[in-house]
Formats: C-alpha cells, structure tokens, sequence
C-alpha cells in the first residue's frame, strides 16, 4: 500500500475476525471482517489498546498469535487511518511514515 501524500510503500498486515492468526509486525494494522467495517490503525496503539489479544512468539521475523478480536469499544480508541470507501486503503492526510 502506498501513502496517498508521500507515496511512501507502507506495510500493513490484517488481523481477520474470527479467526486465529499468526501475524507479523508491521506498521499498521488493519482489522476487519464481514459485519465489521475495516478500522487501520499503526501497531503501536494496537499493541497499546488490544495487546492483551497478542502473543508474542519466540520466531524470526517477528510475530504473534491474535487470539480474538478487538471489541468495537477497542477499536474505535485505536482510530481509524482508512479514507475513503474504495478497496484500496489509502491513509488520511497527514499520517506520514516515520523513517527509522
């Protein structure tokens, strides 16, 4: 996925309702299934607000096992970075990647 303002390539991974992942670190996330609407929100306030929902695991590269689901509660405190209703996510205006 690209920034729509910088153009910058982001990684996003997608946390699916209902079911067991094993997900991979990356800059956002973006949480979803079929009676939810899709929320994007970076992994730091992921970790932040439904880190009770991830198990770290002792592999390279790193990942976690999503066990569950945000509550709608959690997802609405992570906040929404998705614009727009197309398939395409695209980040609003003035989320910019951090270069580390």
């Amino acid at each position: 996925m690209r920034h729509r303002e910088t153009g910058y390539r982001v990684s996003y991974w997608i946390w699916p309702k209902g079911a067991v992942s094993l997900l991979p670190r990356a800059a956002r996330v973006v949480q979803g299934g079929e009676d939810q609407a899709p929320v994007m929100a970076r992994w730091e306030k992921v970790v932040e607000v439904a880190g009770d929902l991830l198990v770290p695991l002792d592999t390279y590269p790193e990942r976690c096992r999503a066990d569950g689901f945000p509550a709608a509660e959690h997802l609405a405190a992570m906040g929404n970075e998705l614009e727009g209703e197309d398939e395409t996510p695209t980040l609003r205006k003035g989320h910019r990647r951090r270069h580390t």
